[in-house]
């Protein structure tokens, strides 16, 4: 007999950019929460900028990402250099 396979929680995924963050929204949709890690930006004092950007271009493209807007709440932004360890927690 066949066991189902474990539900996918949590995930992540590495690289902000435009493939990345859309894979990360899609994961949001589905209803799973996604740590969206990138590099961190020279000089920003804001350490997640480039993955806290990536989302805010998410929220403002067309056809818009989300099936719903509160759907972003589920991607948490980082970077690799900080919250690498993260990836234990990933399923």
């Amino acid at each position: 007999m066949e066991t189902a396979p474990e539900t996918i929680k949590t995930t992540a995924v590495i690289g902000a950019g435009v493939m990345g963050a859309g894979i990360a929204a899609h994961m949001a949709n589905s209803g799973v929460k996604v740590y969206l890690l990138d590099i961190v930006a020279d000089g920003n004092i804001n350490r997640k900028s480039i993955a806290e950007t990536a989302i805010q271009r998410l929220l403002r493209s067309s056809p818009p990402a989300f099936t719903h807007a509160d759907h972003v709440h589920r991607i948490i932004p980082g970077n690799i250099e900080d919250q690498l360890a993260l990836l234990k927690n990933v399923d």
